[in-house]
């Protein structure tokens, strides 16, 4: 499988309120997703924040490691939801097996030097493997370039 793997490089908005539109707009594609988190223990918080999510205006259905959930959450690079098209990586998630995946995003706060240098470590690797990379760049009105 040909994948895509995207970079979104955050300035004006929190990596949360990201991963929420994006997962929003793949699931009205209805398109599964994982999203992988580097840290197990933000798992309870980030679900917390989606359930939160849900009570604003959107609802984004979701569990940790479940096979049933359209969005599943988890901490292990090893961990593959049965269905899931998309894989969204956040907290310097460790990005193995995204070509398994149609899409893979790489979501990280721009303002924060470490995620900064971790994702430029990441996309000279992924281009040294021949991956197709996409970068999207947040503006400081909120759009990207």
């Amino acid at each position: 499988m040909k994948s895509s793997f995207a970079f979104y490089q955050l300035l004006t908005i929190s990596v949360e309120w990201a991963l929420s539109k994006l997962l929003q707009k793949a699931l009205d594609g209805t398109h599964p997703c994982v999203v992988r988190s580097d840290r197990a223990e933000k798992l309870e918080d980030l679900s917390k924040g989606l359930w939160e999510q849900q009570e604003r205006t959107l609802f984004l259905p979701h569990a940790i490691e479940s096979q049933e959930a359209p969005i599943c959450l988890t901490a292990d690079p090893k961990f593959k939801h049965k269905d899931s098209a998309f894989l969204f990586l956040i907290d310097n998630a460790n990005p193995q097996g995204f070509e398994n995946y149609a899409r893979s995003f790489y979501i990280f706060d721009g303002r924060d030097d470490s995620a900064l240098k971790q994702a430029r470590d990441l996309w000279k690797a992924q281009t040294a493997e021949g991956t197709e990379l996409v970068y999207y760049k947040q503006t400081d009105r909120g759009g990207w370039l």
